[in-house]
């Protein structure tokens, strides 16, 4: 893999994590959409195969996950970044 590639694929999941991040925590009906989301897979995958089908998911989303950690990382450092600031963006309380 050419550094280039790598360097773009960082970008990306940096591009993603902030989006998703910076969505889920502005617009509570995403946030909803989200969580509805997340239990229903769980739910679905429980309903086919009970705890082993969820076991097998769970694998299969780390796999994923590990084959491209460039792009994970980026995923993650874009989350940071989006959620530090939105936090950064909310009014300090006086104490």
């Amino acid at each position: 893999m050419h550094e280039s590639s790598l360097d773009t694929a960082f970008t990306a999941g940096a591009i993603v994590g902030a989006v998703l991040v910076a969505t889920v925590l502005v617009v509570p009906l995403i946030r909803y959409i989200a969580l509805v989301a997340a239990t229903s897979a769980i739910a679905l995958a429980y309903y086919h195969g009970g705890v082993a089908e969820l076991v097998v998911y769970i694998n299969r989303v780390q796999a994923e996950i590990v084959s491209k950690p460039t792009f994970s990382s980026g995923i993650l450092a874009g989350s940071l970044v989006a959620w530090i600031a939105l936090r950064g963006r909310r009014g300090r309380t006086a104490e």
